[in-house]
């Protein structure tokens, strides 16, 4: 159960990504090998901070 919820996890960041791309090439994410981060197809570290600015 635990890995489904972790494959959700990655499943809406990836939607996120498709609504909020803005026409930027996306990363290719997996989980990482021992399964507790998510990480580039590289192996990086996958961090997302988005900034909105206010009108």
């Amino acid at each position: 159960m635990r890995a489904l919820n972790l494959k959700g996890i990655v499943f809406l960041l990836f939607g996120l990504f498709l609504i909020d791309a803005r026409g930027q090439e996306l990363p290719v994410l997996k989980i990482s090998d021992n399964q507790r981060f998510i990480v580039t197809q590289d192996n990086q570290p996958f961090f997302w901070l988005e900034v909105q600015h206010g009108n």
